[in-house]
């Protein structure tokens, strides 16, 4: 057998073996291990470099396919071979060492082949990478002798011989199959499992290629670096490189393109004695033929030499950015990431200018340095629109010659406001572009022209996915309480998972932008932004009682509750993004009917008394007497008798406020509230419509009006109007003449005259479709239980007060999932083989030994939050928390053992592992990836660590001599 025999030929104590045909690689038992025309072109492929042992090519190859790591898989055939070759008890020998490392690094393998997809290409590139420098086994040109021998068939004619190499296997070590392992394990230490296959086989590398530091770039490849740079690292910045990254994709802005045929190029300029033979001048075709083919091979023959065009200028781009206090939050981050996305998309390599304001002077920014970036994200402006700066920003662009392309970059109320249009027109330029960003991730791109308006784009992003922070497995959020006692999750500063916690209609509160604000008697305050995702958990300390009135500003992203103290008013606001809460006390002579905000001043109007104050301190800076008592307040308009007011704020007193209740209405010689009457007599609703130049009036049973001299009539609604929604669109009717018929509801929107039906009761949930949609999707939660059973090897039920268990298992074929099933009490311990009677109201039972259960405890911890925690202890120290906002907590006394949070609703389970994993539904985890097979595999440790303390316990104690045999 020569040495090519030799390669191809196992021995007794492998793994492998070659079919009776010679067509394939099989395993020791006869599965098909690898096709001999995979095997062909796999070694035709590794060839020119050398090749490594076959045994080392067979199990590496083996690794990347899909059944690997099965129960009957490919692993544990190579396993059990290797398991079997011990006739001699030899198991001390290396091999066995080496087996846990080496099944690790094949492990490793297969991940990297799943993410890749399995398939032959996938299998041939790790193959390849893996052993690109390990060709020490057979050199290039017998390599190249044994390809031409797969390629002729002569390797399959020798395989059907079935030669095996003379070892005697029963008595020697498997040599050959210890150097392969023990090959592989140097090998494959060095191994990434996060190479990226799909590179590998477009390039052939496994990690991109850094570029050179060049200097002197363009602005665009600048700032191109720096958004590449600042995505790999972790910081506030990161979110809005994002931004641009994923805006820089999809929008452009137009070129201005011209027919060529409308200038005039294209000619020709002169006479040449070289061209294109589509050039030749047509006389020289009056030439002989021999003589013009001897011309054009001399260059003597003539040719028409065409004009060349003229370049076209590349312009230069300036974008402004509106700061302004509509601006705040997330539009403002977002308008960077636009800015930032128009200057990367720049083609013509020009350098981007960026400005803002402040007041009313434009100031620019710097984009493509951190610095410049840090600086941009702290500028902010109190003005409500950029007022005179943007006028100055055009006329500073249209100076510039060749022209510009002029970007504005502001939200819709800043573009629809047609104080800031009319600032704006004297010096707008012919043509310029709008992008119009909300916080809700909607971005509207317009030409401006003096025709009119053009829309070029519209589209949304994830702003909440892409500015949010990613959680990482393995980092928790920071803990804001330090008693280890209690479960992490209620020490973590950000609850880790959403709720599902159902509000009634009278503690909810909707705003069409921000989403469903709706708090507990237990102190919880909850935000539902999306119908597919639970709710946000701002704070746990909402004061008690109910508030008397609440507003949700989303400008500001925050929501101010007031709250009814004897005589004070407790001022409660929150940030609907951060949770950062604050109380302000306001003192009061009389206690407020009618409440309004305009800024950050609040005003109370209670019969004639008309009080204003200062919502950072409670201070009261002015007050005024009206001339009737005040009978409803409508947005911004007040009803005082039969006659409707807009109320607007003055000037706030300047210099030091007199202490005291109060302080007069002309105090220095300023108005703080302004009163002025509109023509809207026995109305019943007043409000403003951005659609509308005017307020709106609702009058009553006869329609929809708009203020004017003449009161004239411009749309109608049939029926009672029950309210207004929060975007000021639409309008709530019924059309029963009394309030107990509300099922006949109505919605009408004032923009689109048209009407929308209700379904159910007209309630807070019912008058706002979105919210509607919100409140139906919460799911139903439990918390009242009593105990806890705990099953061997690694059951875990929950007792009801109704003497039912709720028991945790996992089901799924290939997508595993843990669920809550329930069944009665008595049935479950006879089919689980409780045959012992269980009182599982004690702690320790004598007659139940396959059993361990404890009851649950009101605990009395301190931590942030009003809510109800209750507890049960085991022997050896773990812990259950039951949370009554519907969570439950495995806190086990073994540190190596993560902790776990379920939600304890029935059907698929859903939760938090310690150590960062998730799983369950996107309603709980949101964008987080499921792990139930790995976190399920923490609560059978939780539970088996119990059950083995008390096993144990219970030997002991069998041991142990009484008192009565230690006497005798």
């Amino acid at each position: 057998m020569n040495k090519l025999g030799y390669y191809l030929a196992p021995d007794l104590n492998t793994f492998w073996d070659w079919n009776e045909s010679g067509e394939a690689v099989t395993w020791w038992n006869g599965c098909t291990l690898a096709l001999y025309e995979e095997l062909d072109l796999l070694i035709r492929e590794m060839q020119p470099n050398g090749l490594p042992r076959f045994e080392e090519l067979l199990l590496v190859l083996a690794a990347t396919r899909r059944d690997w790591p099965e129960a009957d898989g490919q692993a544990s055939f190579f396993l059990g071979r290797v398991n079997a070759l011990d006739p001699q008890g030899w198991k001390e020998f290396p091999i066995f060492q080496w087996l846990k490392p080496l099944c690790d690094r094949l492990n490793d393998v297969h991940k990297c082949a799943r993410q890749a997809g399995h398939g032959a290409e996938t299998s041939r590139a790790l193959v390849k990478y893996i052993f690109a420098d390990s060709g020490d086994a057979m050199e290039e040109d017998e390599a190249a002798q044994l390809c031409d021998r797969f390629t002729s068939g002569e390797v399959s004619l020798c395989a059907r011989d079935r030669d095996r190499l003379p070892t005697d296997g029963k008595r020697n070590p498997p040599l050959a199959l210890l150097q392969s392992v023990r090959n592989l394990v140097e090998l494959l230490a060095e191994f990434d499992p996060a190479t990226d296959v799909k590179r590998l086989l477009q390039t052939g590398l496994p990690t991109d290629v850094n570029p050179a530091d060049v200097d002197d770039l363009p602005f665009t490849e600048r700032l191109k670096r720096l958004l590449l740079d600042l995505d790999e690292e972790q910081g506030e910045l990161r979110g809005l490189v994002r931004v641009a990254r994923q805006l820089s994709a999809v929008i452009n802005l137009p070129r201005r393109l011209s027919d060529p045929l409308d200038q005039p190029v294209g000619g020709y300029s002169d006479v040449s004695n070289r061209g294109n033979i589509d050039r030749l001048l047509v006389s020289e075709l009056a030439q002989d033929a021999d003589v013009l083919a001897v011309r054009v091979a001399l260059n003597e023959a003539l040719y028409l030499r065409r004009e060349s065009p003229p370049e076209e200028p590349t312009n230069e781009r300036h974008i402004f950015i509106d700061t302004g206090v509509r601006m705040w939050g997330v539009p403002r981050v977002y308008a960077y990431g636009v800015a930032l996305a128009f200057a990367a998309e720049n083609y013509t390599g020009r350098e981007s200018f960026v400005y803002t304001h402040e007041r009313d002077a434009m100031v620019p920014a710097e984009i493509d340095s951190r610095e410049g970036l840090e600086t941009l994200m702290t500028r902010l402006s109190p003005d409500p629109d950029p007022g005179v700066a943007v006028p100055a920003f055009f006329n500073g662009v249209g100076r510039i010659e060749g022209g510009a392309d002029c970007v504005l970059v502001t939200t819709e109320k800043v573009w629809r406001d047609r104080r800031f249009r009319i600032a704006m027109g004297p010096r707008r330029p012919e043509e310029f572009f709008v992008a119009l960003v909300d916080r809700d991730g909607w971005l509207q791109l317009l030409q401006v022209t003096g025709a009119g308006e053009r829309e070029l784009k519209r589209l949304r992003l994830d702003i909440d996915e892409l500015l949010g922070d990613e959680r990482r497995n393995g980092k928790a959020a920071k803990l804001i309480d330090a008693d280890e006692a209690l479960p992490q999750f209620l020490r973590m500063k950000e609850a880790p998972l959403r709720f599902g916690l159902q509000v009634s209609p009278e503690r909810a509160h909707f705003h069409h932008e921000a989403g469903l604000l709706g708090h507990t008697a237990d102190g919880l305050l909850f935000l539902w932004k999306r119908v597919d995702m639970g709710a946000l958990m701002l704070t746990s300390r909402f004061p008690k009682g109910r508030p008397f009135w609440v507003e949700i500003d989303n400008n500001q992203r925050e929501a101010v509750c007031l709250f009814d103290r004897d005589d004070r008013v407790l001022m409660f606001r929150v940030g609907l993004d951060t949770g950062q809460v604050s109380e302000v006390e306001i003192k009061v002579i009389h206690r407020p009917q009618f409440v309004h905000r305009i800024g950050e001043v609040l005003v109370f109007l209670s019969g004639r008394n008309v009080f204003a104050h200062r919502m950072f301190d409670g201070r009261c800076v002015g007050r005024t007497t009206l001339a009737a008592a005040c009978k409803r307040i409508s947005d911004h308009f007040v009803q005082i008798g039969d006659s409707w007011f807009a109320m607007r704020l003055g000037a706030l007193a300047t210099g030091k406020v007199a202490k005291g209740k109060s302080v007069p209405l002309n105090a220095e010689n300023t108005e703080l509230l302004h009163f002025e009457e509109l023509p809207a007599r026995d109305a019943l609703y007043v409000w403003s419509n951005s659609h509308w130049p005017e307020p709106l009036v609702v009058r009553s049973r006869d329609g929809l009006s708009q203020v004017e001299p003449t009161g004239r009539v411009i749309l109608r609604v049939d029926g009672q109007v029950l309210g207004v929604s929060t975007d000021k669109d639409r309008l709530f009717v019924t059309r029963g003449e009394n309030e107990e018929r509300l099922g006949t509801g109505y919605s009408f929107n004032v923009r689109d005259n048209a009407e929308t039906n209700l379904y159910g009761q007209l309630s807070v949930f019912d008058l706002e479709p979105e919210a509607a949609r919100l409140q139906s999707a919460i799911p139903q939660l439990r918390n009242k239980f009593t105990g806890v059973f705990l099953s061997a090897p690694s059951g875990l039920h929950l007792a009801t007060r109704k003497q039912r268990l709720l028991s945790l298992g996992m089901e799924g074929a290939r997508v595993k999932r843990i669920v809550w099933r329930e069944d009665p009490l008595t049935q479950h311990m006879v089919e689980q083989g409780w045959t012992q009677p269980v009182d599982w109201h004690r702690r320790d039972e004598e007659g139940a030994e396959l059993v361990t259960s404890a009851q649950f405890e009101r605990c009395d911890y301190r931590f942030t939050g009003r809510f109800e925690l209750s507890m049960c202890e085991f022997l050896d120290g773990s812990r259950i928390f039951l949370d009554r906002r519907g969570l439950l907590h495995l806190k086990s006394s073994d540190r190596r053992i993560p902790e776990v949070s379920i939600v304890l609703k029935e059907g698929e389970a859903s939760g938090w592992c310690s150590n960062g994993d998730y799983f369950g539904s996107v309603y709980f985890i949101g964008k987080h990836k499921s792990r139930a097979r790995d976190v399920y595999s923490h609560i059978e440790r939780f539970v088996a660590h119990i059950i083995g303390h008390r096993e144990q316990g219970m030997l002991e104690t069998e041991e142990r001599p009484s008192v009565t045999e230690e006497k005798t």
